[in-house]
């Protein structure tokens, strides 16, 4: 259930139509075939594909936004943590195994 509220989250709160059109009209200008929108999930995206790479079994979404969201300021706050008091921590994404 976290996975699907943070999806809404997401929805509430994305970026406006007009700057998603400014990001594709700039990749294409570029001729960059993949566009990043958000780039706090490139550790999830590196992640994936490792794990495709060595075959092993996904792990859930829930997992992994969950992780993710511990990692940025807005992840924090909805916890309750202050990102304050976390601003020596790594951004960087944990490993995520199938434990």
């Amino acid at each position: 259930m976290a996975f699907l509220q943070a999806a809404r989250d997401a929805l509430e709160t994305g970026m406006s139509p007009q700057h998603l059109a400014e990001r594709v009209f700039d990749a294409i200008r570029k001729e960059q075939l993949y566009i990043l929108t958000h780039p706090e999930f490139i550790p999830v995206v590196q992640q994936r594909s490792e794990s495709i790479l060595e075959q092993r079994n996904p792990v859930s979404p829930e997992t992994i936004v969950s992780r993710l969201l511990a990692t940025t300021p807005e992840g924090r706050r909805a916890k309750g943590v202050s990102p304050e008091t976390t601003s020596g921590q790594s951004s960087e994404l944990a490993p995520v195994t199938n434990d």
